[in-house]
C-alpha cells in the first residue's frame, strides 16, 4: 500500500491525469487565445469596411453633384 495516494489512484495515474488536464487547459487557452485575435481582426476589418462605405457614398455624391454642375453650366452658356 506504498504507492496508493491520492484518494486510492497510483501515483503514476494521478501524475498522467494532472499532465493530461495541464495540457488540455493550455489548449484550451490557446484556442480562447486564437479565438479573440480572430474577434480584433473581425472588428478591425467592419471599422475598415464601414469608413470605405462612407469614403464611396461621399465621393458618389461629390461626382454627381459635380456632373450635375457641370451640364446645369454648359447648358445655360450659349454655343460659340
Amino acid at each position: 500500500m506504498s504507492g496508493i495516494s491520492c484518494g486510492g489512484v497510483p501515483p503514476e495515474d494521478w501524475e498522467l491525469r494532472q499532465r493530461q488536464r495541464r495540457e488540455r487547459l493550455e489548449r484550451t487557452a490557446q484556442t480562447v487565445q486564437r479565438m479573440r485575435q480572430k474577434q480584433r481582426s473581425s472588428e478591425a476589418w467592419q471599422q475598415r469596411r464601414r469608413l470605405l462605405q462612407r469614403l464611396s457614398l461621399g465621393a458618389a455624391l461629390v461626382l454627381g453633384v459635380g456632373l450635375l454642375a457641370y451640364k446645369s453650366l454648359s447648358s445655360s452658356q450659349p454655343p460659340s
